[in-house]
């Protein structure tokens, strides 16, 4: 038989519709109650695939490539912070697809 090119749950990240969306400097901006959604089901997709934490990797690049405002910014940390603890191998990301994409400084 043939195989998708992608992973089902590739495809079903990709396909998330983030719904309330706004621009600002030309990315799409998402709110904390979409993001909230996006990683939960981020999570719920990583829990189905055996806990493969390439899931969470993918959904963090995903988010990378959006603006998020005061409050989805200091939501996602937290729960960035949380999964790291969870899945140590996730911190290879912080640098580039949280720190600077998000334009976090040290606190």
């Amino acid at each position: 038989m043939p195989q998708a090119s992608v992973k089902s749950w590739v495809a079903k990240l990709n396909h998330f519709i983030f719904t309330n969306t706004y621009v600002i400097n030309g990315k799409e901006a998402i709110r904390v109650k979409e993001l909230k959604h996006f990683l939960d089901f981020a999570i719920e997709l990583m829990l189905l695939e055996n806990s493969d934490a390439s899931v969470i990797n993918y959904a963090i690049k995903v988010i990378s490539k959006k603006h998020l405002g005061v409050n989805a910014k200091d939501y996602y940390i937290k729960q960035i912070h949380h999964l790291v603890l969870l899945y140590p191998y996730l911190i290879n990301l912080l640098e580039f697809q949280v720190f600077e994409a998000h334009k976090i400084d040290e606190r």
